[in-house]
């Protein structure tokens, strides 16, 4: 069974895309791959991923909800914060809604409208998420699964592990995201020889989130309450890709080494890159 959703930009409402009250039956357009590239001699150069836009027919037996739809779509685009469009629970990517065309009725009490939504990530990611868990001073439990994490773990280890965690199971160069949970000071994680470090005191409570695939790449402390603050000025950023103290630096497909102290819970965020919407997400 496919799942569409539509989270507005302050992620105030949620829309299920595959009810009654609003169906997109066919999502085969943005399963097209395409790169934008030049070709000079006998080579590829400026091959990049550029965003799209694509045209999404939506039937609703329930106007009300059709005009919720339409009106919160809108204030995305005018307030600059696009929502985001998930497919399957798995496969997800910033989107715009920018104009609208009614096909009519398609039968009575049916309206059918044709949007025209811009891919702003010029590539749809799939979150995977390793979790590690300190469970015991002499081992950790690592769980590989999805979005969500709880955490309010005890953090009463000390002891420094070396450990292969996972193969990324992806085929080229991806981001790579972390989330450090408090309490944990200057939270850091080796991984395949390169340092991911921010030099911050996270309380109890707290998480530290190292975003790379924002506009601009973020790193964020969400306290307790609920609070933000912007710490990007505390992450290690070396001399940029490469340096081997790069925050943000991409992982390469393949087992990861990974070294890190078992006083904290973190989780590491790979982004898997498709230009196109896989196949199998069935219709």
């Amino acid at each position: 069974m496919r799942t569409l959703t539509y989270t507005t930009g302050n992620k105030a409402r949620v829309f299920d895309l595959n009810t009654r009250a609003l169906r997109v039956n066919q999502l085969n357009p943005m399963r097209v791959s395409a790169w934008d590239y030049e070709i000079t001699g006998r080579r590829v150069i400026n091959a990049m991923r550029k965003a799209k836009a694509y045209e999404m027919t939506v039937t609703s037996r329930d106007v009300d909800t059709l005009d919720d739809f339409a009106r919160l779509a809108e204030a995305d685009f005018t307030n600059h914060t696009p929502g985001r469009l998930l497919v399957n629970n798995t496969w997800q990517q910033a989107a715009y809604i920018v104009d609208s065309k009614s096909d009519g009725l398609v039968k009575p009490h049916v309206q059918q409208v044709t949007f025209t939504m811009v891919l702003l990530d010029g590539c749809w990611r799939f979150e995977k998420v390793k979790n590690v868990i300190p469970t015991a001073a002499s081992a950790l439990s690592m769980n590989f699964g999805y979005l969500g994490y709880p955490h309010g773990y005890p953090h009463a280890y000390s002891l420094d592990l070396s450990t292969p965690v996972f193969d990324t199971q992806v085929e080229s160069d991806t981001p790579l995201g972390l989330r450090f949970y408090g309490p944990v000071t200057n939270p850091s994680i080796l991984i395949n020889g390169n340092n991911y470090q921010v030099d911050a005191t996270v309380p109890d409570g707290a998480t530290v989130t190292v975003n790379p695939i924002s506009e601009p790449p973020t790193v964020t402390l969400t306290n307790k309450d609920g609070t933000v603050e912007d710490i990007f000025h505390l992450a290690h950023i070396g001399n940029g890709l490469g340096s081997g103290d790069y925050i943000f630096e991409p992982v390469t497909p393949g087992p990861m080494d990974v070294s890190y102290s078992a006083n904290m819970s973190f989780d590491v965020i790979l982004y898997e890159e498709r230009s196109g919407l896989p196949w199998n997400t069935l219709n």
